[in-house]
């Protein structure tokens, strides 16, 4: 195999790589927004009701 050769390969593994981590990292995000959505506003529904309190 040549040098070039070698290069050539070696750059496309890198882009291939950085792809799936590009990938990746659009997952996560969306699985974070999700996640805070859901967080955020569906919250109180498994929650007590206001004024029901353990301590009283």
């Amino acid at each position: 195999m040549t040098k070039e050769d070698l290069e050539t390969r070696a750059g496309k593994a890198v882009l291939r790589i950085e792809k799936k981590v590009n990938d990746i990292n659009n997952v996560l995000r969306d699985l974070g927004m999700k996640l805070c959505h859901v967080i955020k506003y569906k919250g109180d529904y498994y929650s007590m009701p206001d004024g029901l309190d353990y301590g009283s």
